[in-house]
């Protein structure tokens, strides 16, 4: 039913969040349930979260990063794997390392978390793939639930990233005691209510086809964001370059004077 795996894939976000938050979320509570096996002993030991992984993925770390340390009250970083080092006077003891991966064969992704473990850190994958190699390596997973992807450029899975690790900071958050039930029970119920919202926008593909018309013609596009909007605004512009292969750049938008 449609031209191609990428639309089909953008028109099944919807379906993609309910399945990533399905079972998760108590709202009553305020509370994330993820399956792992992170001990509130250790979490609250932590000194730093690093999120490591490759495009549309690192992107989500980028994303996650801002909300670990606005929630969790901890020092939170994304890195591009292939130039990650695990130096700096790190606590091995004290930093988890997530590797974020939709395959979870993505080869600097697992370059990466082989040298987080033999420092002696922790390590958590964030995937879409059961029984993946990331899932065998890293000490616990979570999976995203986005289901296959075939498109070559992520959409769907990039939307159900971010919706899991919105849910990993609430639930580190909590563990930690940093984010109160009433901060949390807000968050949770706008996750709740993202897979309509998305829907919504999907409800004005005409309107969208058309701006894409009028803009075709373009020989460069900016696409610019403030905090979270930063990671996604970076996220456009390799769309963009991925697909049309136009010159796209991103900016934080202060940074675009």
């Amino acid at each position: 039913g449609y031209d191609h795996y990428m639309l089909k894939e953008i028109h099944e976000q919807p379906t993609a969040l309910r399945q990533t938050i399905s079972g998760r979320i108590d709202e009553m509570q305020a509370e994330v349930d993820l399956e792992i096996d992170l001990p509130a002993e250790y979490l609250n030991s932590l000194e730093e979260v690093q999120f490591v992984a490759c495009g549309t993925s690192y992107h989500a770390g980028m994303y996650a990063a801002q909300l670990i340390e606005e929630h969790a009250d901890v020092r939170a970083s994304a890195e591009v794997a292939s130039e990650y080092e695990f130096t700096g006077g790190r606590d091995p003891w004290r930093t988890l390392v997530v590797a974020v991966t939709q395959s979870g064969e993505t080869a600097d992704t697992l370059s990466t978390l082989r040298r987080a473990k033999r420092a002696g850190a922790r390590t958590l994958a964030v995937t879409n793939t059961l029984g993946s190699t990331v899932t065998r390596e890293a000490d616990d997973s979570v999976f995203i639930r986005a289901g296959p992807e075939i498109g070559v450029a992520a959409t769907k899975t990039f939307c159900s990233q971010v919706a899991t690790l919105a849910l990993l900071s609430v639930y580190v958050g909590r563990q930690r005691e940093t984010f109160s039930s009433a901060e949390a029970r807000e968050l949770l119920s706008d996750l709740r209510g993202l897979p309509g919202a998305v829907q919504q926008v999907l409800d004005q593909e005409k309107q969208v086809r058309s701006t894409a018309e009028e803009y075709g013609d373009g020989d460069a596009f900016f696409f610019i964001g403030r905090r979270l909007g930063a990671p996604v605004a970076f996220e456009g512009a390799l769309k963009l370059k991925e697909i049309s292969y136009d010159h796209a750049e991103a900016f934080a938008a202060g940074e675009l004077k």
